[in-house]
């Protein structure tokens, strides 16, 4: 589960997210684009943890995957 922020549309900027059960806050958007099937970022946790966030709107489901090499 992924919390937004949400201005004209959805997904806008990736506030919060849940990784194994764990309460995730973004602190920061390093990169963000747009693919056919939707938004995608690359974020920093409060804790520095990267992270790749990617919303397929067809299927409304978001892909975490954490980037441990940075």
């Amino acid at each position: 589960m992924v919390t937004c922020y949400s201005g004209d549309q959805y997904a806008n900027r990736p506030k919060s997210f849940v990784w194994h059960g764990e309460v995730l806050q973004v602190s920061e958007v390093v990169s963000q684009w747009e693919f056919p099937s939707g938004p995608g970022f690359r974020v920093f946790t409060t804790s520095r943890r990267l992270f790749e966030l990617v919303y397929r709107t067809a299927d409304d489901q978001w892909d975490i995957l954490e980037l441990l090499d940075g």
